[in-house]
């Protein structure tokens, strides 16, 4: 288990990592599956991802939306972008 760290895109087709910014940190994070479960609005039962034991969000609640396609997880030194959800994970350069 490793500390994942959350990267949002700041607009569509934003290219990695001038175009995104960090949103979270997630303590004790399996894999990116883990980590893009855990940064869903109402994953678990509660209402905000930002109230999920273990995330801690690093901007504004008021500011973030949920992770999504072409967002970002960086677990260790290796970066992971969001595919469609057929697709998986895309390692980055």
């Amino acid at each position: 288990m490793t500390t994942a760290k959350v990267f949002h895109s700041e607009q569509p087709g934003a290219v990695w990592p001038a175009g995104f910014r960090q949103v979270a940190e997630i303590e004790a994070c399996l894999d990116a599956d883990m980590a893009f479960r855990l940064t869903q609005h109402g994953a678990l039962g509660l209402r905000h991802w930002a109230e999920q034991p273990g995330v801690h969000c690093l901007v504004s609640k008021e500011q973030v939306r949920s992770t999504r396609t072409g967002d970002v997880v960086v677990l260790g030194d290796q970066a992971l972008q969001c595919l469609s959800f057929t697709e998986g994970w895309a390692v980055l350069g």
